[in-house]
This record gives C-alpha cells, structure tokens and sequence, in this order.
C-alpha cells in the first residue's frame, strides 16, 4: 500500500498460454487476461483497478515470420528474437482492458539504423525509427504513444527494415500526445491538442488523416477506410497456390504462401495440402475480422 492509500499488485503469468485472474479488494471486483509470459502492474485506486503495465517478452509471440530466438545478455537473461529481416513479422496476444493512449517501449540492439510498425487488429499505427545501439547486444529502449483500442486483439510487429534484435516490448497507459496547430507557444489558448472530431468516426480531427469519411465507416487508427474484408486477394482454401510440375494442377502450398481458411489467414511453413491451421505444416497470421 502506498502513502496515497492506493495498492498496487504486480502479477506474473509465467505459464505459455493466457490466464484470466480475478482480484477481490475491500468490496470490489476485477477480472483481468494476463498474455502468456508476461506481467502486469495492477493499481488500486478509490474503487477500480487500473492495468498500468503490460510487459511480454519477444519470444512469447503466437505467430512469427522469419525469425530466431538467442540467448541475451540484457537485463533479466532469457532469450532475444533475433535475425530479423525485412518485412519479417511477431504477432502477440494481448487484452486491452480499457481503449485509450498507451506509450509502447521496445527493448531492442542493432548494428544499423532501422525501423519497424505496430499493428493492432487490422489498424496500423506511425512507424517507429531504431537506431543504430552499435552492438547486437548493445540495449536501447524506444518508444512511441499510440491510442489502442480495447478487447482482446493480436498486436503485430512487422519490421520495415531488419538487422536488429528484440528483447521485450511494454504497455503503459499515457496522456494524450500534444499536437502543434500551427502557432508558436503552447499557452492554454492555442488548441494544440484538438478534442473534435468532425466527422464522427471516432478519430480526434488532428489525427484524422482521412476527414469527411462517410457515416458508419470502418476506419483505422488515423481514420482512413479499411476493408470489412481483409481476407480479399488471399486464396482461400483448397484453392492451392503452387503446382508438382509446370504443367499440373495447383496442389498445395510452398513455404510462406499464403491461404485463407474459416475467417483466418494462414502462411505455409514449408510444402503442404492439409487443412490449414490444422497442424505444424501452418502457421496463423491474422484473422481477417
């Protein structure tokens, strides 16, 4: 208990799959999902509990596109995501108790300036710079403020550019980020952060990139249009992507390709015609809800 009355609890799910916990505390209640190998700093104040701190490692991902997994010498030991190459991609889960600003610090090393984007659910958010740390286990923490949105959705790490290694990424609920409207001081009257949103769908106006999008249109965290139907342009099963000999008929999938298959998106690990998702030969991408 702190000197303000409030508590904090800080739980750890060590186990390799999501756990749901409950808290009781005086006369209250709380459910929270804790993703597998992670932690979360819960504090108590007045009569709720506010989650203000998700930390997962790299190597806890569900899914994951072209890399490996090394031994780190950063604080705390365990294991890097490591050879990270172009384009190649982490997803994890996650339980967003509450929508709202989060600042998102990655634990990363590199030998080259980089970059990388954070995707939750089909929203993709400002890509990050990575600097060049001047080793492979040479440790830097950066970060950036995005605004999640709540509910349990896959957070995805894709790499624009690779040469870098990943330790852990965390969550921490933030302020709405300041933005400058033009002028040159930043006194109360200057509506440097902008609370309207003109055209309703549910992106504040100095964030909107796309305005005056249509009623009841699906948009994304910078309030463009994305389609309801993200598995357009994938094949769906069993309408395979490659063939035995050139003059055959298509029969399965090589590695990487790609199929569609009860709402999921679904890559091939190596040569494969099972069901996929249905055994290792498959690997889940994202879902296309």
């Amino acid at each position: 208990t702190n000197p303000d009355e409030s508590t904090v609890v800080l739980m750890y799910n060590a186990a390799n799959t999501a756990i749901n916990t409950g808290i009781n505390w005086q006369d209250s209640f709380v459910n929270y999902t804790i993703p597998a190998r992670s932690a979360a700093t819960i504090t108590w104040a007045a009569t709720s509990v506010i989650p203000t701190d998700i930390k997962i490692e790299a190597e806890d991902f569900v899914s994951m596109n072209g890399i490996q997994l090394e031994a780190t010498t950063d604080l705390g030991g365990g294991q890097n995501v490591g050879w990270i190459g172009d384009n190649d991609s982490l997803t994890y889960e996650t339980n967003i108790t509450a929508s709202g600003y989060y600042n998102i610090a990655y634990r990363i090393a590199s030998t080259a300036t980089a970059s990388l984007t954070l995707q939750q659910g089909n929203s993709s958010f400002t890509t990050q710079s990575i600097p060049n740390t001047g080793g492979w286990q040479n440790w830097q923490t950066v970060s950036q403020t995005v605004f999640l949105t709540a509910g349990n959705q896959p957070l995805t790490v894709t790499a624009n550019a690779g040469n870098w290694n990943f330790n852990w990424l965390a969550l921490t609920p933030a302020d709405e980020p300041i933005t400058d409207d033009g002028d040159s001081d930043n006194d109360i009257n200057n509506n440097d952060n902008n609370t309207s949103d003109s055209d309703n769908d549910g992106v504040l106006d100095n964030l909107d990139n796309c305005p005056n999008t249509a009623a009841n249109t699906a948009v994304d965290a910078n309030g463009c249009e994305v389609s309801t139907s993200s598995c357009a342009g994938v094949n769906a099963y069993p309408n395979w992507t490659s063939k035995d000999w050139a003059g055959g008929d298509f029969t399965h999938n090589e590695a990487d390709d790609l199929m569609s298959y009860q709402g999921n998106i679904y890559a091939a690990n190596w040569y494969t015609n099972s069901i996929p998702g249905s055994d290792n030969t498959w690997r889940f991408v994202r879902s296309c809800q």
